[in-house]
C-alpha cells in the first residue's frame, strides 16, 4: 500500500517537474522577446535620420558600440541583424531555419508556416511584441515580400475605409526598414508628407474575422491604403522559438 502511494506521489512530482520546466521555457522564451522590441527601439532611438537607407545588398547595421549607429538595409536585413544581434539565433541556425544563406521576406514567411524556429501565431488575440510579420509577395513583384517586428499589441479599432464586410479591423505598432513609411505617425514621415527611407516605426492594420482569423491588412490606416486579402499577399504572425 505505501509502495503505491510512493509510486503515486513520485509519478505526480515528475509531472509538475515537467510542467515547470515548460513553464520556465516559456517565460524564458517570452522574456526574450521583449529584448528583441528593446533592442529594436535602441536602434531606432540610435540612428540619426541621414544614417539609414533602405538598400537590397551590402547591408550595413549598427548599434553605435564601436562606431556610430547606422542602418542601411531591407526589411529582411534589418531583422537578420536584429535576430543575430539580440542572440535568438546564430547565423548558422537562422540560416538553417531560413533554408537561405541571405533570409529573404518569403523565407520568413515559409519558416514561420512550418514552424522552423518558429511558432505561427493564427489569432489576432495571440499577438504579442516581438513576433514577427512576414507577407509573401506573388512572383513578379519585384520584391519576395516585406518582414516587420510587431512592437505592440494588437489594438481594435474602429473601422474606416476601405471598409470589408464582416470584417473587425486592428492597428498594430511596427518596427521595419521600408522605402516608404506606414501612415501619418510614421517616424520617417517628414513635414511635406513625404517619407524618408530606412529604418523607422509606424503602424499597420489588419482585418480579421469574427474568430480573430487574418484575412486582410494594408500597408497603413490610411483610407487610401490599398487593401490585400490573404490570397494575393499571405500575411503570417510567428513567435520566435529558438
Amino acid at each position: 500500500m505505501q509502495n503505491r502511494f510512493f509510486a503515486k506521489c513520485l509519478s505526480m512530482l515528475l509531472i509538475v517537474c515537467v510542467f515547470a520546466t515548460f513553464l520556465q521555457h516559456c517565460i524564458a522564451a517570452e522574456a526574450d522577446a521583449s529584448k528583441l522590441v528593446s533592442d529594436a527601439h535602441s536602434l531606432l532611438n540610435a540612428v540619426k535620420p541621414e544614417d539609414t537607407s533602405y538598400i537590397h545588398k551590402n547591408n550595413i547595421i549598427s548599434w553605435g558600440a564601436d562606431s556610430k549607429a547606422v542602418c542601411h538595409a531591407d526589411c529582411s536585413g534589418l531583422i537578420n541583424a536584429l535576430l543575430l544581434h539580440s542572440k535568438f539565433f546564430s547565423e548558422e541556425q537562422l540560416n538553417k531555419n531560413m533554408g537561405s544563406n541571405r533570409p529573404l521576406a518569403k523565407h520568413y514567411h515559409d519558416a514561420i508556416i512550418h514552424q522552423r524556429g518558429f511558432k505561427e501565431i493564427t489569432k489576432i488575440d495571440e499577438v504579442r511584441p516581438g513576433d514577427i510579420i512576414a507577407i509573401k509577395y506573388p512572383p513578379g513583384s519585384g520584391n519576395s515580400g516585406h518582414v516587420m517586428l510587431i512592437a505592440s499589441l494588437p489594438m481594435k479599432r474602429n473601422p474606416t475605409e476601405p471598409l470589408v464586410k464582416n470584417s473587425i479591423q486592428y492597428e498594430i505598432e511596427i518596427i521595419d526598414s521600408s522605402s516608404s513609411g506606414h501612415g501619418a505617425s510614421d517616424s520617417r514621415r517628414l513635414d511635406s508628407g513625404k517619407y524618408r527611407e530606412g529604418l523607422g516605426k509606424g503602424v499597420y492594420r489588419i482585418f480579421t474575422d469574427e474568430k480573430g482569423l487574418f484575412v486582410g491588412h494594408t500597408w497603413s490606416v490610411y483610407p487610401t491604403s490599398k487593401y490585400y486579402e490573404m490570397t494575393i499577399r499571405n500575411l503570417v504572425i510567428g513567435r520566435i522559438y529558438p
